[in-house]
């Protein structure tokens, strides 16, 4: 180890020894002198006072048991006359109560039992100087946050938004006005009612690995049924060393209750174009609900993997429930020719067909403004994009394959496929859940992502237990009244005399989803055992 006083210019460690054995001081200043420090010896506390009145000590070690007075009450008057100097107490009993009490009233650094070796001497003093530095080091940052304060108290104070400057610990050194309203009347009050930047410890942990990691770090709080923006950025000093937090807090209760509603009218406005879709389509409305299910189930049982801990999360579940009934909302911009067409869809009529998952993407996208700050509306924009894609690369609109197909999309594919094949139709008697499990297993890793299906096959039980939930019967035409009800009143409006004419369209319309329907299931049947056809339109 190289010796503090070996460097010209660098003063050496001062070393205070207070013991009122001889042979014991003066073998431990042998230790410590050994290296150069500057250790000075007092067989009595009251002499050491004396030393330490004459000029600043670096460390203090005291023997706990002397004639004059015990060692942790002399170390606690060191404290509170000398408190940047690292105390050590020495002691041959090993009493626990002691080393409490110690550490309470004389705020010792470490406490060393008898006899004590040389090794353990020196370990202590160079853990001693380490935190001797640590605490000139928050010294030195804390007068310079003070000339920080200072500088810009007049802006600190006068920001409108509530701000907080908190040490590295996150204990609150100073408020401005904006936060005084926030948490009291005055400065005092407000400190003593918010006296940590997060007063969540657990969560000031999470806050401070990701201060270290970026110097940023935000977070929603609740508290008294408020909603608040906690926004800690780290305050560095010259040479990019964080000394010191800066915290800005604001009350977004009103902008969460505007942005929900705004979202909710947005959902229903959407999820009734979707409903509109079914109506023009033949499929009942539970298809909708069932195939949401369908995916949140899935989406629930990949998030219990290692693998998609990180990417399928509580919003991701929450987000795939609102999204995935949008899926076809395409189809409202495919002509009935090609929609209600009866028999089979020529080239030309399939790539119009083909061309809903662009249309429904382009839709949402135009009612959604900018997705990116969308979530759930991002996810919808994605699954009506993609869910025709197939893992092999086979689907439309752009053949992707694998893992260039998002998540959601190859989530929301299996389970519309599930619900095809379990669902009754005109054409058709509901196909059994084994049926269905036989041919999506079929399709692994050609219509479907394998790790998808094995979250299917994890979650069979639930899967039969939606499907029985969620007949056809039982929630008949839910989803179909909601769009017929947007239709009724410009019918009810118009002159009787085109009521005989609007119910023979409906009835051509029924006879030509009937015909349509027909030929879905000569083409569905053709492919048996797999399941493309049940996606196609």
């Amino acid at each position: 180890m190289p010796s503090s006083g070996s460097n010209p210019g660098i003063t050496p460690t001062r070393v205070l020894l207070v013991d009122d054995d001889p042979a014991l001081l003066r073998t431990h200043k042998r230790v410590l002198e050994h290296e150069g420090r500057d250790v000075l010896t007092a067989s009595k506390p009251s002499e050491a006072l004396r030393l330490l009145e004459q000029g600043p000590v670096d460390i203090v070690i005291a023997d706990y048991r002397m004639s004059e007075m015990r060692g942790d009450a002399f170390l606690s008057k060191v404290r509170e006359r000398w408190p940047d100097s690292v105390r050590i107490l020495i002691s041959g009993y090993g009493n626990v109560d002691v080393v409490k009490g110690a550490l309470r009233d004389a705020g010792i650094f470490l406490f060393l039992s008898k006899p004590c070796g040389r090794d353990e001497l020196e370990e202590s003093i160079t853990r001693a100087m380490e935190e001797r530095r640590k605490r000139q080091r928050r010294q030195q940052r804390s007068e310079k946050l003070e000339l920080d304060l200072q500088s810009y108290r007049h802006l600190f104070l006068g920001a409108p938004d509530a701000m907080m400057v908190a040490d590295l610990d996150g204990y609150v050194l100073d408020v401005n006005k904006a936060f005084i309203k926030l948490y009291g009347d005055s400065r005092d009050d407000a400190m003593r009612l918010r006296p940590y930047i997060v007063t969540d410890r657990s969560r000031w942990r999470i806050a401070k690995r990701e201060l270290a990691d970026s110097g940023v770090w935000s977070s929603e709080l609740e508290q008294d049924g408020r909603r608040r923006l906690l926004s800690i950025s780290s305050i560095t000093d010259d040479a990019g060393e964080a000394y010191a937090y800066a915290a800005v807090e604001r009350d977004v209760t009103a902008e969460r209750r505007l942005q929900t509603a705004e979202r909710n009218a947005q959902y229903e406005v959407i999820l009734s174009l979707a409903k509109l879709a079914e109506y023009r389509d033949p499929e009942t409305g539970a298809h909708l609900e069932r195939m949401r299910r369908y995916s949140r189930v899935i989406a629930r049982e990949l998030s219990s993997w290692p693998k998609y801990e990180k990417v399928v999360d509580v919003a991701f579940v929450e987000s795939i429930f609102m999204s995935s009934p949008l899926h076809d909302i395409g189809k409202v911009g495919i002509p009935d020719s090609v929609l209600l067409k009866p028999g089979k869809l020529d080239d030309a009529e399939r790539k119009i067909m083909e061309t809903h998952a662009v249309i429904g993407a382009n839709v949402l996208a135009a009612t959604g403004g900018s997705l990116a700050q969308k979530g759930w509306l991002q996810m919808a924009h994605t699954i009506a994009l993609q869910h025709h894609e197939k893992y092999d690369g086979s689907g439309y609109p752009y053949g992707l394959s694998g893992q260039d197909i998002a998540l959601p999309a190859r989530i929301v594919a299996l389970a519309d496929a599930y619900d095809a094949i379990t669902s009754k139709r005109v054409y058709k008697k509901a196909l059994s859940h084994n049926v269905a499990r036989e041919r999506i297993t079929e399709c692994t890793g050609t219509h479907f992502d394998p790790d998808v299906v094995d979250a299917f096959l994890a979650s069979e039980e639930e899967f039969i237990s939606v499907r029985a939930q969620h007949q056809e019967d039982s929630a008949t035409s839910a989803f179909q009244a909601v769009a017929a009800s947007a239709v009724e009143p410009a019918r009810a409006a118009a002159p009787e005399r085109a009521a005989a004419p609007e119910r023979a369209a409906a009835s051509e319309s029924a006879a030509a989803r009937a015909a349509r329907e027909a030929r879905e299931a000569s083409e569905e049947f053709e492919s048996i055992p797999t399941v493309r056809n049940l996606e196609d339109g």
